[in-house]
Formats: C-alpha cells, sequence, structure tokens
C-alpha cells in the first residue's frame, strides 16, 4: 500500500468520524430540546386544566345566580329577547340593549 493510498483511507475514516460526531451531537440536543418541549407541554396542560376548571366555577348556574342577587340585577327570561331590526350605533340609543339585543 502506497503512502498516498493510506493517506486517504485515514482521510476518509477521520470524515466519517466528524459525521458520526455531529450526528450524535446533534440527536443529543434534539433529545433535550424534545425533554423541554414534552415538560411544557405537561405544564401547558395542567394549566389549560386549572383554566377550564376556573372557567366551570365562574360560569357555574348557582354562582351566577347569586352574583346577580348580590349586584340586585334582575332576570330576564331569554324569551323576551329579539334581535334588533337596524342596527344601533350607539348602545346608549337603546337603553337595555346588549349585542343587538333589544326588550319586547
Amino acid at each position: 500500500m502506497t503512502v498516498r493510498r493510506l493517506i486517504i483511507c485515514m482521510a476518509v475514516v477521520v470524515a466519517i468520524s466528524i459525521v458520526n460526531i455531529y450526528h450524535h451531537a446533534l440527536s443529543v440536543k434534539c433529545g433535550y430540546e424534545m425533554g423541554a418541549l414534552q415538560a411544557e407541554s405537561a405544564r401547558l396542560k395542567v394549566s389549560i386544566a386549572d383554566l377550564e376548571g376556573k372557567v366551570a366555577e365562574l360560569s357555574s348556574p348557582a354562582r351566577l345566580r347569586s352574583e346577580n342577587e348580590r349586584m340586585q340585577i334582575a332576570l330576564v327570561d331569554p324569551g323576551s329577547w329579539r334581535r334588533a331590526e337596524r342596527a344601533v350605533a350607539s348602545a346608549d340609543l337603546v337603553e337595555g340593549s346588549q349585542a343587538g339585543l333589544v326588550r319586547r
């Protein structure tokens, strides 16, 4: 074997080793990122469950009724509301309007 072939073979082995080390480092980096993303996903799932619980608690009919009583707001039957025939420029123009709904 000539010296030239030996140098070429060593260069190929070194190049393959460098590529192998790079791929290993890249996979380790991706593993750490995946672990961080999984931890964040778990934290977000807990946060979502907590927020859904708060929404359920705040929107419960019993709580809404007690808040209405505490604030002395009269509840109106939904059947007594209808859509306004035309758009109202300001809520001040139609007393009691809410999102385009006016009392019959």
